[in-house]
């Protein structure tokens, strides 16, 4: 077994699928971007498993860049912590499925309260797609491995669209260097 040609090909084989799909999710992103510049309230992340770590990561790198935001966890929102939900928030919602019953509930609830919901996801009929605001449409044939196993493609695509949706922001709030260090 040749590591290397196993290891080569993981990033040939994320970078070529993602490189396909580059303009629909920048251009998704674009629509997305409407409901977050124009929110009144926070930015609110989340999703379950490893798409719940993009949402966390997501939502403290907007920290780091002044802008308000919080990870909030599907199944801890449904459990109590659903008082951080307010009328004028937007919610970015990572699912590759879209039909995870925790996410849909929370957006049903969200929806009720005033929040506009962004999806990331890899189906477009979704009930999760079916139900937000926006959706940022990201499909891919394969994830990566021999076997349809651990999301890779798709988990790096919305990590990457994670950091354009927070460069765009730090362009469009004129953030610097300055406002960094004051977070850091």
């Amino acid at each position: 077994m040749n590591y290397y040609t196993i290891a080569k090909s993981t990033f040939d084989n994320q970078l070529s699928l993602i490189a396909n799909s580059s303009e629909r999710i920048c251009s998704d992103l674009c629509q997305a971007l409407e409901l977050i510049t124009s929110r009144e309230g926070k930015i609110l992340t989340t999703g379950v498993g490893k798409s719940g770590f993009v949402a966390e990561r997501l939502a403290a790198s907007l920290c780091s860049v002044g802008q308000v935001s919080v990870f909030l966890h599907p199944v801890n929102a449904l459990h109590g912590d659903l008082g951080v939900v307010q009328a004028g928030d937007v919610m970015i919602v990572f699912s590759n499925s879209g039909s995870t019953t925790e996410l849909a509930d929370l957006i049903l609830y969200s929806k009720s309260h005033g929040v506009k919901i962004i999806a990331f996801t890899g189906r477009e009929s979704s009930p999760i797609a079916n139900l937000s605001d926006a959706v940022v449409l990201a499909t891919f044939e394969r994830e990566g491995s021999l076997f349809k196993g651990p999301p890779m493609v798709s988990i790096t695509a919305a990590s990457i669209f994670s950091d354009a949706l927070v460069n765009v922001l730090i362009q469009q709030t004129n953030f610097n260097e300055a406002g960094f260090a004051r977070y850091h």
